[in-house]
């Protein structure tokens, strides 16, 4: 009898299931960025990161400059003052990666290599609902799963 009493439970077990499996779904892809600054390696969790490539005369910042004619472009999760900071600090340029990862383990990991990147462009964006920061960087050198990008 006393387990005809919590029958009745079974069903809102079962769907509290499925929406903590849903809710543990929300993200498949993984992306981090892991930028290098001297003995620190400062971790970053990403919503999205894109890659462009550009001839333009714009990516030379002067003659005594590295041409930089790759452009990153991404968008945190959460705001990234230690990235922000190790980019001013390192006028130069950073040397870091970008790092996907299929949290279902069906596709292989993705891994672009960047060097001597320094900032481009920085938005931060606050609303009522959410916060997001978009960084976007130029780089000389440009490494995607072992390929260099030598054009």
């Amino acid at each position: 009898m006393k387990n005809r009493r919590l029958l009745w439970l079974l069903p809102l077990f079962v769907l509290f299931g499925q929406v903590a499996s849903a809710q543990q779904d929300d993200r498949r892809m993984k992306i981090e960025l892991i930028v290098k600054q001297g003995s620190e390696t400062i971790v970053s969790t990403l919503t999205s990161a894109s890659m462009a490539y550009s001839r333009q005369s714009y990516a030379v910042d002067s003659s005594d400059l590295p041409v930089r004619n790759f452009n990153l472009a991404i968008n945190f999760d959460k705001p990234a003052i230690q990235i922000i900071r190790a980019f001013i600090k390192n006028k130069n340029g950073l040397d870091g990666q970008i790092v996907t990862t299929d949290t279902y383990g069906k596709l292989p990991t993705r891994k672009m290599e960047f060097k001597s990147a320094v900032m481009d462009g920085l938005t931060d964006q606050i609303t009522n609902d959410y916060s997001t920061m978009y960084l976007t960087m130029r780089c000389t050198e440009l490494i995607i799963d072992g390929l260099k990008m030598d054009l």
